[in-house]
């Protein structure tokens, strides 16, 4: 399982991909943050590694918290 940091790291950098994702497919800055906020609302593991290590839930929270 991953620790804190970690958590934090992947879930921030996955926010950022998203939010950058969406805003190339034209979505405004504010409807880019709800997506990319719900993209990363449903992870449960590392997205970045096949079969990566699945999240703490309480950290996942903590973390999406901090990008609200």
């Amino acid at each position: 399982m991953l620790n804190e940091q970690q958590t934090q790291d992947v879930i921030s950098n996955f926010y950022q991909d998203c939010f950058r994702f969406w805003i190339t497919q034209g979505k405004s800055a504010a409807k880019a943050h709800k997506l990319a906020f719900n993209d990363c609302s449903h992870l449960e593991r590392n997205p970045y590694e096949p079969n990566g290590e699945k999240f703490d839930t309480e950290m996942k929270l903590k973390c999406l918290r901090e990008i609200l």
